[in-house]
């Protein structure tokens, strides 16, 4: 049977990374507005070759993002169990 990390259940609960993470952050919600709106003016300009390449880079910057906020924050959850351990064990 495969052992279950407990952290990685935590990163993929319902709740999308970027809620738990920027929900109160207006700057990020303006920035992500401003993606959008560029990348629509970009798309006008492609043709369909251009399109599915840049579809198909989005997928892969997709999925190497989705890699990275999962490591980051199993890495930053090992962290503060460590501390967490480390100061317990020096009693102080």
């Amino acid at each position: 049977m495969e052992e279950k990390s407990i952290i990685l259940d935590l990163f993929n609960e319902s709740v999308s990374f970027t809620e738990r993470v920027y929900s109160q952050n207006r700057e990020y919600y303006s920035k992500v507005s401003m993606a959008e709106r560029q990348m629509e003016k970009l798309k006008q300009h492609l043709t369909t070759e251009q399109m599915e390449m840049l579809e198909d880079f989005l997928e892969i910057q997709n999925s190497h993002d989705a890699i990275y906020n999962e490591e980051t924050f199993r890495l930053g959850v090992s962290l503060g169990v460590r501390l967490t351990a480390e100061s317990f064990i020096l009693g102080e």
